[in-house]
């Protein structure tokens, strides 16, 4: 929008002058207005999650020293049931975050607002049917937002992590006395990378597992990884490891700036290490939870499946 014609003026009249232009603008665009729709439920939403919290405070506080000692009490306990008692100190905020949120998306999913539907059902009126294929670069792009928290803060230990291997573990000694052989046989055999003209390049990488509350672990104890590699592929490459089942995960298409790539996860390659081990491991980015759940899934079918020995 051009704040030109805005520049010129001041005071009240300008201010109400600028607002109605703004409003304007979005009136004119019914996906603009969904999405800042969609915002205001966000924060409608927030506002319930804590009133409800309040609620569970007694009618009868009467100060506001008395209201912070029995806010600090209710979120003392709620961060000590979330990660346990000892474990509370320095993981509040994710404790009582793990709290929330659940929360927070049960509310705006539940939200029933008739005009809000209307405002949604204006926005996307083409037949979902006759949209073109996306592109390999916008899915990759779309998927790393649905999926990936990139850039990340998150340490080597945290739920979802992928952390890159140091090379100097890689050497063909130190890889193999960790997974039973070197890593670049294992990424071989699993991608089925059998002759000098399959192309396909990996990088080898670990991915956090597990339980989320294991990083709030104030004593030592081992954290749960499984081995997996990023990895360019053909298209006819990609087809043929999908209809595979036998212990290779692969992640839909991610780029994280250099270009497309999968992440594929060996689920027959899980390893625990302390965290003393992996803290000074760079992190590449963090697994966001849905896409996460459904590899901790497969790592856990794959790794409770039973058998019987029969003859037919």
């Amino acid at each position: 929008m051009d704040k030109t014609p805005f520049l010129t003026e001041t005071g009240e009249k300008a201010a109400e002058k600028l607002r109605k232009a703004l409003n304007d603008n979005i009136d004119g665009s019914p996906q603009l207005k969904a999405l800042l729709s969609w915002e205001a439920d966000v924060h409608y939403a927030a506002s319930r999650t804590l009133a409800s919290l309040f609620r569970l405070l007694p009618d009868d506080v009467k100060s506001i020293d008395e209201l912070s000692k029995r806010l600090e009490e209710l979120l003392a306990r709620l961060a000590a049931a979330a990660v346990g008692k000892k474990n509370v100190r320095g993981n509040v905020r994710d404790a009582i975050s793990s709290i929330l949120a659940p929360i927070l998306s049960d509310r705006i999913q539940a939200l029933r607002n008739t005009d809000g539907h209307k405002i949604w059902e204006d926005a996307v009126t083409i037949d979902a049917e006759t949209i073109p294929k996306v592109a390999t670069t916008q899915s990759a792009a779309i998927n790393r937002m649905l999926h990936i928290e990139f850039p990340t803060e998150a340490m080597s230990n945290d739920w979802g992590s992928i952390v890159e291997i140091p090379k100097d573990l890689l050497d063909g000694k130190h890889d193999v006395n960790i997974f039973g052989e070197q890593v670049a046989t294992i990424a071989k055999r699993c991608l089925e990378i059998l002759d000098k003209d399959d192309k396909t390049t990996f990088t080898p990488v670990l991915i956090r597992v597990g339980a989320p509350c294991d990083a709030a672990q104030t004593k030592t104890l081992m954290i749960p990884y499984v081995l997996a590699v990023e990895a360019n592929y053909s298209n006819t490459k990609i087809e043929k490891l999908r209809k595979r089942s036998d212990g290779v995960w692969m992640s839909p298409g991610l780029d994280v700036g250099k270009g497309q790539f999968h992440l594929s996860a060996f689920l027959n390659f899980p390893v625990m290490l302390t965290p003393t081990v992996t803290d000074r491991w760079t992190v590449r980015y963090r697994l966001r939870e849905q896409i996460l759940m459904e590899l901790i899934a497969d790592l856990a079918r794959r790794s409770s499946r039973p058998g019987i020995t029969r003859i037919d």
